[in-house]
C-alpha cells in the first residue's frame, strides 16, 4: 500500500523538555511526545515510534534524521512510566499503554493513511501486541510493523506483582537513581553495552539515558510497569497481514538467542528478517546508516515510500 502523508500540525512550545514537545492526554495519563516533520516539500509516510525500557524520545536521534531527511514525518513517544509522561503508580486509573497508543495513533492520523510502527526492545513488544490487536481491523492505523531487537515482556506471576506494587521496590529505586544520575561515567558505560561501540558512546551525550530518569517517582512507575506488563502471545502473530521487518543484534546482551529464534520462526511469511552480527541491542543508534538503508529498501520494496 502506498499512501501521502500529509504535513503533522506542528507547534513549537518552550523547553520543558524540547523544543517540540507536546502532550496527549488521556484520563489519569499525560504523554510526552514530539513531532519531526519530514524535511521534504512533500511528505511521503508518517512514521510511529516507540522507545524500549528506560528510554526515551531521544532513542530515536540518530534514525528520526534519516527518515525525516526522506519524507517521512515521524512522531515518537515516551512510554507511560518512562520519558517524561506520566509515572504510573496505586491508585491510578489504569489504562493499557496499548490503547493509549492506539488511540493516538487514531487521533494523529488526519489523512488516515496510517503509520509506519517501529518499536525498539520493550517497544517492540508493545508494537507487536499492537499489531496483533489491529489485525482483521475495518479501519486499521498500521500500514506496517519495523521491530528491532524487539524484547518480548513476559506476564508477571500474582506474588510479583504484589511485591513490585507493595513491597518498597519503587520507593527505594527513586531514592537510589539520583545518587547514581550525576555520574557520566556510568551512562556511558550504559551507552557501551547497548552498543559496543566506543566511539559512538565517547561522543554521545549521557543525557539520551540519564535525563528523563531523573524525572520524579521513576522508580516507582517502573515497578508498577513491570507488575502489569501483559506478554504478546507470538502463537499469534499469524493474524498479522501488514508487512513486517524484524531485525535482531548478533551482539545483543538482552533478547536472548532462543528467545529471538522463537520469534523469528513465529513471523508471518511477508515477513523481511535480518541479523546484523556486529550489532548490539541498540545498533540502529551506532549503526543508524545501516538500519536506515535496511529499513529503506524494506519499505520501498512493499510500497510503503
Amino acid at each position: 500500500m502506498k499512501f501521502i502523508a500529509k504535513p503533522f500540525p506542528f507547534r513549537t512550545v518552550s523547553g520543558d523538555p524540547f523544543p517540540n514537545s507536546e502532550y496527549f492526554e488521556m484520563g489519569d495519563y499525560k504523554i510526552h511526545y514530539r513531532v519531526d516533520p519530514a524535511k521534504t516539500v512533500t511528505p511521503v509516510a508518517k512514521a510511529f515510534m516507540i522507545h524500549g525500557f528506560a528510554c526515551n524520545t531521544r532513542f530515536y536521534d540518530e534514525l528520526v534524521e534519516k527518515l525525516t531527511a526522506e519524507g517521512i514525518s515521524c512522531l515518537r513517544v515516551d512510554l507511560p512510566d518512562f520519558g517524561f509522561s506520566t509515572r504510573e503508580y496505586k491508585g491510578i486509573h489504569y489504562i493499557p499503554q496499548t490503547e493509549i497508543l492506539a488511540q493516538m495513533m487514531k487521533d494523529f492520523d488526519e489523512d488516515g493513511s496510517g503509520w509506519i510502527l517501529f518499536g525498539h526492545s520493550m517497544g517492540g513488544s508493545v508494537a507487536t501486541q499492537m499489531a496483533i490487536d489491529e489485525a482483521g481491523a475495518n479501519d486499521p492505523e498500521i500500514a506496517s510493523l519495523v521491530l528491532y531487537a524487539p524484547l518480548l515482556m513476559a506476564d508477571s506471576p500474582k506474588f510479583l506483582r504484589d511485591f513490585m506494587l507493595n513491597a518498597p521496590v519503587g520507593p527505594l529505586l527513586d531514592l537510589i537513581l539520583p545518587l547514581i544520575t550525576p555520574y557520566d561515567v556510568i551512562w556511558k558505560t550504559v551507552g557501551f553495552l547497548m552498543t559496543f561501540d566506543w566511539k559512538y558512546t565517547k561522543q554521545m551525550p549521557a543525557g539520551v539515558y540519564r535525563d528523563a530518569l531523573q524525572v520524579k517517582h521513576m522508580g516507582r512507575g517502573a515497578a508498577y510497569m513491570t507488575a502489569v506488563a501483559s506478554k504478546p502471545d507470538i502463537n499469534e502473530l499469524g493474524k498479522v497481514t501488514v508487512p513486517i521487518q524484524l531485525i535482531f543484534g548478533g551482539r545483543d546482551l538482552f533478547v536472548m538467542p532462543n528467545v529471538a529464534f522463537k520469534m523469528w520462526k513465529k513471523m508471518p511469511g511477508q515477513a523481511d528478517k535480518h541479523v546484523f552480527l556486529n550489532g548490539a541491542h541498540c545498533f540502529l543508534q551506532n549503526q543508524a546508516d545501516r538500519t536506515w538503508k535496511t529499513t529503506k529498501k524494506f519499505l520501498q520494496k512493499t510500497g510503503q515510500i
